[in-house]
């Protein structure tokens, strides 16, 4: 939680979330998570300073993450 709060004081959330589902997810995210994202102005889909950009998967979860 305090990494939270402090990307936030430091402006760069957007980024902490992206590291967050980089790590979770790999480069396939479901689309819930895609869509809730990109209503807060963060789209996945569109490769950041380091090149991580992500897909969508219909499934709700995965079943083999991609670490």
């Amino acid at each position: 939680m305090r990494d939270i709060r402090q990307a936030i004081v430091e402006d760069r959330y957007p980024q902490f979330v992206r590291n967050f589902i980089k790590m979770r997810f790999g480069k396939t995210v479901p689309q819930w998570i895609m869509d809730a994202l990109k209503s807060v102005n963060i789209d996945l889909t569109v490769p950041d300073a380091d090149g991580y950009f992500a897909t969508t998967v219909e499934d709700d979860f995965q079943k083999h993450p991609n670490v």
